[in-house]
């Protein structure tokens, strides 16, 4: 498993900002983000949280935008990083 400072490591060696740890994100969202961290798939997450596959998708386009991130993985790893705290 990477831990948080593995992963900022990475982001420094990229070049890349570490992002704030107040992302601005709904609690929905950061639920939904969560979800997406431990690799559960859009369907997986609307059944885990019991909404609609097309609701985990507004909230994963969401939050992708409140992280400043354009996929799972980048996701993955500012949640890792702890923008969710």
């Amino acid at each position: 498993m990477t831990t948080t400072d593995e992963v900022s490591e990475v982001y420094r060696e990229r070049g890349r900002p570490l992002r704030s740890r107040n992302s601005g994100l709904t609690p929905s969202e950061v639920s939904v983000m969560r979800a997406l961290a431990n690799g559960r798939t859009n369907m997986e997450i609307g059944i885990h949280l019991n909404i609609d596959e097309a609701t985990v998708r507004t909230h994963v386009s969401r939050g992708y935008a409140k992280l400043s991130v354009n996929n799972r993985i980048d996701a993955m790893c500012a949640v890792l990083e702890g923008a969710l705290d």
